[in-house]
């Protein structure tokens, strides 16, 4: 008893969450709540752009205070450009020089040289020893020197080290650098000694200006008290200008943290402002200034409304919201029931509405500058969607609710409405069916076009006086609604699949890929089944062209014809168009057995369907192309069998097809056709008259049975499929010219009717 309970329970559980009002007001609720958070994020977006010109003088509602960002960085750049560059003596080249001079002096005191050829021919030229004579007046000066010949190199060193001698990169760029500065700063390798600043025009470059260089040298040579003999400076000079070396070297982090502690050491530039005064006077173009005093401005806005305030605009946001979710839930309410009995497809339908918010307000906030592609494409993608999942009608009415959306989610105004509007009503009325991959392409090229024509005439009804160059402006939208309407068209294209999986729909491109002869299951139903393909191709012709008649899918009729009798690849020769006038393999069977084989091709038709992805609603026309019809041949023939065996008659259940009924205008279309085109090969003569009273008796036999009961086709439909249905027999078996016949043709005849006269 307590599992019956349990059962119960659970039974009632499972019919409550079918109920469709329960999806319904799910949807409603979660739409509302998600669509309502995403339009807060929209308003709260930034609404100017840089370089837009605004065309009414826009004024502080509250007083503020903010940061001149861009005067507090041209500041820091101007203290950073008063720090000079900082370079290091290159000690490695100071030490080199030192050593040379030094080694000098210890050669020219070595009294046991007494030639040239006592020093090696490396050394002499290191050292740059020409001549004895030289030698011999350099030895007598370092001998004799006062103070002694170190002090007098370190003296000589110090000289140099107060050359600006630089690498040529480095003396191009401190020459080319716009600073303040106009020096830089030498650091000498003692720590004692004070740092040299040194002016631009004093920097010597060691490859270009070594010409000044030797003369600076010649000048310190010259200078040097007590004064050197030529000869000796003349030595001196040939070492020390033989290497083309800096004396100084760039110390990049150096440079870089004193010039960034003076720019932190700049205090941030205020601007205040007061209530009523003026932020942006009108026809000014924006700049980042502008734009940061509009976003300061704005925060202590919503700062001083208080929570209160900004509560009730929450309020008012998600009324509004909630309105167009209540619009969008009475309008499939009433034209489009079955998404309320479909869990899935009503997700489907809010993720997209969703999504494409999201979209929108994303990429507004992302580029605000190209709010008539960004705003403007969402609303074009649902439309298309929807347009190839269900119809004209439903794309356009809840194309134009996405729109309403995206117009409350980024405040835009009424003039931006009719351009979203006119995009809407253009990409619902420009795809009846996706043809061919152009199809999406064109629709998209047609709808910008309409839409910019649309953004010149909105924006030309509001032209103002503050704006210098209008018409460029207009240009630019218009090409951003254009090129937003033909992107969408392109993207619908990329993601057809989805959108047809998604759905559950099926679209001309797929149908045609379906209807090509080379389709696996199309060859291997010629190849095993001749005379099932024959079958139906024929009933394709009737069924296109009966489907065109009263406004149907004929190409899904077609393609569902081509495919209902699939199926019988599995046991093609127990279907009489197989067998070719040979012996009938259900005369060895009894009827119940043949009843399970003929009805079994339905099933198999179904499962091979599925393994190679057929689409659902192919897959009904396999399922329902017999519905629920008796077999009457077996049926009899039980019966028969039955009355023999003097038992038991079967029921009529018994031998029914399983269905399900046609639940489509195109698959009750098919039903017919398949037994009118078996019928009509039956007759012994299929003249016109017959074959129309044929049509009317078999419409009336499935009519009366209940077969069309489910697919809401009304009679002055099956009548106008019953006239296109026998005008296509009628050119089927349309009648032949009798050709003349020869006298031996007649002479055989007459021979082979003799022996038949005899035996009569």
């Amino acid at each position: 008893m307590r599992r019956s309970i349990i059962n119960g329970n659970e039974d009632r559980w499972r019919s409550f969450f079918k109920k469709p009002v329960l999806w319904a007001l799910l949807w409603a609720y979660l739409f509302t709540l998600v669509a309502s958070l995403i339009a807060l994020s929209g308003q709260n977006r930034t609404r100017y752009k840089v370089g837009q010109v605004v065309e009414e003088t826009i004024v502080a509602r509250v007083a503020f205070e903010t940061v001149d960002e861009e005067k507090t960085a041209r500041e820091r750049d101007q203290e950073r450009a008063r720090v000079p560059s900082v370079y290091n003596q290159n000690a490695t080249h100071f030490d080199r020089l030192r050593e040379s001079l030094l080694s000098l002096g210890r050669l020219a005191a070595d009294d046991k040289i007494t030639t040239l050829e006592h020093i090696s021919v490396e050394t002499r030229q290191s050292l740059a020893i020409l001549t004895f004579d030289g030698f011999l007046e350099l030895r007598r000066f370092v001998l004799g020197a006062n103070p002694p010949w170190p002090e007098r190199v370190e003296q000589l060193m110090e000289q140099l080290a107060k050359l600006p001698v630089l690498l040529s990169p480095r003396v191009k760029a401190e020459r080319s650098r716009d600073d303040l500065s106009g020096s830089i700063l030498l650091r000498h390798a003692s720590p004692d000694a004070l740092a040299t600043r040194v002016f631009d025009e004093e920097i010597i470059d060691t490859e270009h200006d070594h010409t000044a260089f030797k003369s600076r040298l010649e000048q310190i040579l010259t200078q040097s008290r007590p004064r050197m003999p030529q000869a000796v400076q003349r030595n001196l000079f040939d070492i020390l200008a033989a290497e083309k070396q800096p004396f100084y070297l760039h110390d990049k982090p150096e440079t870089d943290r004193r010039r960034d502690a003076k720019a932190a050491a700049v205090q941030p530039v205020p601007v205040v402002r007061e209530p009523n005064q003026v932020l942006v006077s009108a026809g000014t173009e924006l700049t980042r200034l502008h734009l940061m005093l509009l976003d300061k401005e704005q925060a202590e806005y919503d700062t001083m409304l208080g929570s209160t305030r900004r509560w009730l605009i929450r309020v008012g946001s998600f009324g509004l919201v909630l309105l167009i979710g209540a619009g969008l839930l009475v309008y499939v309410a009433a034209y489009n029931q079955r998404i309320l009995y479909n869990p899935i497809r009503g997700a489907a339908l809010i993720c997209l509405l969703l999504l494409s918010q999201g979209i929108a307000v994303t990429l507004t906030i992302i580029a605000p500058q190209a709010i008539f592609l960004t705003a403007t494409f969402p609303a074009i993608l649902v439309t298309m969607v929807l347009a190839i999942a269900y119809d004209r009608r439903f794309a356009l009415a809840v194309g134009a609710i996405a729109a309403l959306l995206i117009l409350v989610s980024l405040k835009l105004t009424v003039g931006f409405s009719f351009i979203l509007l006119t995009g809407v009503t253009l990409a619902a009325s420009l795809l009846p069916d996706v043809k061919n991959r152009s199809t999406l392409v064109l629709a998209g090229m047609w709808t910008g076009m309409g839409m910019a024509i649309a953004t010149w005439l909105v924006s030309l009804a509001g032209l103002s006086l503050q704006n210098n160059d209008p018409f460029r402006a207009i240009l630019e939208d218009s090409v951003l609604v254009m090129l937003g309407a033909v992107v969408t068209g392109l993207f619908v294209q990329g993601m057809l699949p989805a959108i047809e999986k998604t759905f559950r729909v099926t679209t001309a491109m797929t149908l045609k890929d379906l209807n090509d002869a080379s389709h696996p299951l199309l060859r291997r139903l010629a190849e095993e089944a001749t005379g099932t393909y024959q079958h139906s191709l024929r009933i394709a012709d009737m069924a296109e062209a009966a489907a065109d008649t009263i406004g149907c899918n004929g190409l899904l009729c077609r393609v569902g014809a081509m495919y209902h009798d699939i199926g019988k690849v599995n046991k093609p020769d127990y279907f009489v168009e197989n067998q070719g006038g040979g012996p009938n393999k259900h005369d060895k069977l009894r009827p119940a057995m043949s009843l399970l084989i003929i009805v079994g091709h339905v099933k198999d038709g179904i499962e091979m369907a599925k393994e190679f992805k057929l689409p659902k609603a192919v897959i009904h026309f396999i399922e329902s192309h017999h519905g629920t019809t008796l077999v009457e041949y077996f049926y009899h023939a039980a019966r028969k069998q039955r009355e023999d065996e003097d038992a038991i008659s079967p029921t009529e259940f018994e031998f029914r097809y399983p269905g399900p009924k046609p639940q489509t205008k195109e698959a009750a279309i098919l039903m017919l056709c398949d037994g009118v085109e078996g019928a009509a090969r039956a007759l012994p003569e299929p003249t016109p008259v017959r074959l129309e009273q044929l049509v009317n008796k078999m419409m009336l036999k499935r009519l009366m049975d209940g077969q069309f009961d489910e697919c809401q086709i009304t009679l002055q439909e099956l009548h106008k499929v019953e006239q296109a249905v026998t005008r296509t027999l009628t050119a089927i078996y349309h009648g032949r010219i009798a050709y003349p016949k020869t006298e031996e043709e007649e002479a055989d005849e007459a021979r082979a009717r003799e022996p038949q006269a005899s035996a009569s």
